[in-house]
């Protein structure tokens, strides 16, 4: 028998904007049995799942949980401007100049976060107060491109931009910390066959040469292969 059934998932708009959308179709395909509900959040850690949800998709690294984890390579991310703010601005030559400098991102609390960078030689974290602060790396790009300030891009978001003239990276010799990006979901319910089909179904395509992510790029451009 073919699984059935109904899957509930809570994940950030960006998730099921740029990867969970483009791959439906081919999981609606091989399950035709199953449904999905998808339900939208901020972008918060949750410890722990609503009885009505089977799968929590998230970025940032879960603390202590009763849940299982299913980890995800770790998405790359530079920092980026564009022509037009750099030719006002001025480009940044070390960490501790985006201070100066209006800055798009997400902050947890009060517009206020903290960039951590690592080069050769050397790790500097630097506290900004954000111009914009939103829990949308797409919204950060669109900022960036309309010359609203630097942020801090994953690299697939920003790579057709850069190679289009449209952004520049800043920075280039300081590597930013990657986004951690995991699913969650219950011992409860791990053996339920249209959790564990779900799952094989994710892993087959997240981080993968058929995340729609990756478009024409290397695998290792773009993640943190382990």
């Amino acid at each position: 028998l073919k699984p059935r059934g109904t899957i509930r998932l809570a994940v950030t708009t960006a998730f099921a904007r740029d990867v969970l959308t483009p791959i439906l179709k081919h999981f609606i395909a091989r399950y035709p049995e199953i449904r999905l509900q998808i339900i939208f959040h901020g972008g918060k850690f949750s410890t722990s799942l609503d009885d009505n949800l089977d799968f929590y998709f998230q970025i940032g690294k879960p603390k202590d949980s009763s849940l299982r984890v299913k980890m995800f390579q770790p998405i790359r991310q530079r920092i980026y401007g564009s022509p037009s703010y750099l030719e006002r601005h001025g480009l940044p030559s070390a960490p501790a100049d985006l201070r100066e400098h209006f800055c798009i991102g997400y902050a947890v609390k009060d517009s206020a976060t903290t960039w951590r960078l690592t080069s050769k030689t050397d790790k500097q974290s630097v506290k900004l107060a954000l111009r914009v602060s939103v829990a949308d790396p797409m919204i950060h790009k669109h900022l960036a491109l309309d010359g609203l300030g630097i942020a801090q891009l994953p690299v697939w978001a920003a790579l057709p931009e850069v190679e289009a003239g449209r952004l520049v990276e800043v920075l280039p010799e300081w590597q930013s910390e990657p986004l951690h990006f995991h699913a969650l979901y219950a011992e409860r319910s791990s053996m339920a066959p249209k959790i564990k089909i779900f799952l094989e179904f994710v892993e087959e395509y997240i981080s993968t040469e058929f995340d729609p992510r990756s478009h024409h790029y290397q695998l290792s451009d773009i993640f943190q292969i382990s």
